[in-house]
């Protein structure tokens, strides 16, 4: 346990920029990025410009990037690194064909021993003292501002002592020998300035940023409103946390199982869970190490949060980063926020009676079928699309 002075702070995210802008819009000496999905939209556009004007001020910027879904942010992201203080990385990098969608799946399955092994990990951190952690990617969906769909998602802001070990576990990604100046894989197809110019040009913003609600879904007021007042709503916890090692993307020199894993670890902590286990999870995948849970409590004390999921492929195939923290005020908080059972669309599932397969029964009821054999709120063409693709697709590389 942690002494109390050194106790690591933490406050609850949902749905909006606005911890992230205030973040930068306030840094001072730094701004490291590790992460794997990025998008050419709104969000991301609002996020790069926010990281341009910091390096403009002087602000050191470090951008590492899992390369898999870069297609067609290049121009976006060599024009953000063409800029003064920005240093941009790829992490196991497409060595070549890289310009299109097709040329990369080419490309993967051509060198796919490598390739499959993708960095997962989702982390922010300014002036090496405040991170924001979860499972979050950085695309207009994951904000509540999609046109098709969006994500229910939840990062939680820290500060205090396990920045140190966050600080630590980025450096050793970008130091890794698997991590490669963006210039060295994709060539500038400008000059420096005109990249600038392009940037600028490609992230103009289309109208101006709404502002942020007068209060978050905890009722506490947005972090840029707290920061400009010097008042914030902090919960103090006891922290830890754990990251896989870069080298795993290499499974023939690194054994998971021999270092112990980030899933191995959570997996254990889960097991110390005396008298309830609670568990939020975008999908659920069969098997012996399988619950994609990007959030988890236990005994309503301890909180679990990461982009680690509980599955085949984050066991032995992805890198992950988590963190825990033991504090009972913490847990009620965040668990106050997700209260499943007032939510429409949320499902108990069980083992079916006639054959294979499940049984779905709405937990709210009022849904347009209460009880149903096949997945809710599915048509017969993605059902069928599900089928072929498990045909296809190895339950390892779920």
């Amino acid at each position: 346990m942690l002494p109390a002075v050194e106790r690591p702070h933490c406050t609850a995210t949902v749905g909006a920029p606005d911890p992230r802008l205030t973040l930068i819009a306030n840094a001072h000496v730094s701004l490291d990025r590790p992460y794997d999905v990025i998008a050419d939209d709104g969000i991301d556009h609002m996020i790069l410009r926010g990281l341009r004007d910091a390096a403009q001020r002087g602000v050191r910027m470090r951008l590492l990037i899992d390369d898999l879904h870069s297609t067609g942010t290049g121009p976006l992201l060599l024009g953000l690194a063409a800029h003064p203080n920005v240093v941009r990385r790829l992490f196991n990098p497409f060595a070549a064909s890289r310009q299109s969608a097709l040329s990369r799946t080419l490309g993967l399955l051509a060198d796919l021993g490598r390739l499959n092994h993708r960095m997962h990990n989702k982390l922010f951190i300014a002036d090496g003292a405040v991170a924001i952690v979860g499972a979050r990617n950085l695309a207009n969906e994951y904000f509540l501002r999609g046109s098709e769909g969006n994500f229910i998602d939840f990062d939680l802001l820290v500060t205090g002592a396990v920045l140190p070990q966050l600080n630590e576990g980025f450096d050793l990604y970008w130091n890794s020998e698997r991590a490669y100046l963006v210039q060295v894989i994709a060539a500038a197809l400008e000059p420096t300035d005109a990249s600038r110019a392009s940037f600028d040009a490609l992230t103009q913003p289309e109208n101006i940023p709404a502002p942020p609600p007068a209060t978050d879904v905890y009722g506490k007021p947005a972090f840029s409103t707290a920061r400009a007042k010097r008042s914030f709503h902090l919960i103090g916890a006891d922290g830890r946390t754990c990251a896989d090692s870069p080298d795993k993307v290499d499974p023939a020199h690194h054994d998971p199982a021999a270092t112990g894993s980030v899933t191995q670890r959570f997996l254990k902590l889960l097991g110390t869970a005396h008298t309830e286990m609670l568990l939020r999870s975008p999908h659920f995948i069969p098997g012996p190490e399988s619950i994609d849970a990007n959030m988890g409590f236990t005994d309503r004390r301890t909180v679990m949060v990461g982009p680690m999921n509980i599955d085949p492929r984050s066991a032995r195939i992805n890198t992950e980063i988590g963190l825990a923290f033991d504090s009972p005020p913490l847990a009620h908080t965040v668990m106050s926020a997700f209260r499943v059972d007032e939510l429409s669309a949320v499902w108990r599932v069980r083992l079916g009676t006639a054959g294979p397969g499940v049984h779905w029964t709405a937990v709210n009821p009022g849904a347009t079928d209460d009880e149903c054999d096949i997945d809710p709120d599915t048509s017969a063409w993605q059902r069928f699309r599900s089928f072929r693709l498990s045909w296809r697709v190895s339950e390892v590389q779920l």
